[in-house]
């Protein structure tokens, strides 16, 4: 049965809300255009206005390798959802993966194909 109502007790890790808003804005004060930094993926060119300063915020290293600590908005990286959720994505062997390495991931999978979000972004 999907829709009852549970109860869920967990730990989480504090992030600072303000930290996404001061990344989008180092990136719109740079010139430079708010995308993924992995794919290219720009919701503004697909979404317009509805898009418009909108990208999800990724710490490159996660706050369970790093600990506590002051993070840096160049620890943070830019990405469109679906490459957000690959970075997180973990299989058996496995875990959590930087934006780095899902570039390598993505040039290794479709080596002659762009991918799906950047060609559509162009």
């Amino acid at each position: 049965m999907e829709g009852r109502l549970l109860r869920r007790w967990a730990l989480f890790r504090e992030r600072d809300p303000k930290l996404r808003k001061l990344k989008i804005q180092k990136v719109q004060r740079s010139g430079r255009p708010l995308q993924c930094e992995v794919c290219s993926f720009n919701f503004a060119d697909t979404y317009g206005s509805l898009g418009e300063d909108y990208t999800e915020v990724h710490h490159v290293t996660p706050l369970h390798i790093s600990g506590t600590r002051e993070t840096k908005l160049d620890d943070l990286a830019c990405l469109c959802a679906n490459c957000h959720r690959m970075c997180h994505r973990s299989r058996p062997g496995e875990s959590w993966r930087t934006p780095d390495a899902l570039r390598a991931v993505i040039r290794t999978s479709t080596p002659d194909t762009p991918h799906a979000a950047s060609a559509s972004a162009s």
